[in-house]
């Protein structure tokens, strides 16, 4: 099955990610948190893309300590 209009992008957990103190040890809470604010701030990235006429593939993943907790 092909991922379809949105191509599959990985979103490290840990010091690379951005997240404050990387991934606790056996991957807790903390961090998937930070990777859901992530995936949900590319998707509004790309649909803003999409609706002004702009190429959603643009869209880029941003730090969690710049994503993490906005509200949209």
């Amino acid at each position: 099955m092909s991922s379809g209009y949105f191509p599959r992008r990985r979103i490290p957990c840990g010091p690379e990610s951005g997240h404050p103190g990387g991934a606790p040890a056996g991957g807790g809470s903390a961090c998937w948190n930070a990777k859901l604010d992530q995936c949900s701030d590319l998707l509004r990235q790309r649909r803003a893309e999409a609706e002004f006429g702009e190429n959603p593939d643009d869209a880029q993943v941003r730090p969690s300590s710049q994503v993490e907790g906005a509200q949209g």
